[in-house]
């Protein structure tokens, strides 16, 4: 897929609070089908398909209503990720999966709650570095 790794594709986009229905959408995009095959792969109809493409690009603050969005789109995370394979810097932890690995309901619930917050670091025996 356009030479973006899975892996960071999703996190990328979920750092702009890209929904699950908008990435399936953009994963066949950025294959190159057309929205009328993704309407139909996902069994939602063209429009809708447009609509989730087009909330997209609002959550990665591309304008306008012209064409080539997409591949404006592509090159954001293009250079996104070049950054990132020549950067040190690790990616974050995505903590709502550790949540439900450890078979906690939602781990983000607890955000401002210092002491449950606490009790959690000690129960899974995170370090203050990871957290």
């Amino acid at each position: 897929m356009s030479g973006i790794p899975e892996e960071f594709l999703s996190v990328v986009t979920a750092k702009h609070r890209v929904s699950q229905s908008e990435l399936d959408a953009l994963r066949l995009a950025l294959d190159g089908h057309t929205a009328e095959a993704i309407a139909e792969t996902l069994g939602i109809s063209p429009p809708a398909v447009r609509k989730r493409l087009g909330s997209i690009y609002q959550k990665f603050d591309i304008p306008g209503h012209t064409h080539g969005k997409l591949e404006i789109l592509r090159n954001i995370l293009s250079k996104e990720y070049s950054l990132a394979k020549t950067s040190d810097v690790q990616p974050q932890r995505d903590w709502s999966q550790l949540g439900e690995q450890a078979g906690v309901d939602d781990l983000l619930c607890f955000c401002g709650r210092q002491n449950d917050m606490d009790i959690l670091k000690t129960i899974f025996r995170i370090s203050a570095t990871d957290w």
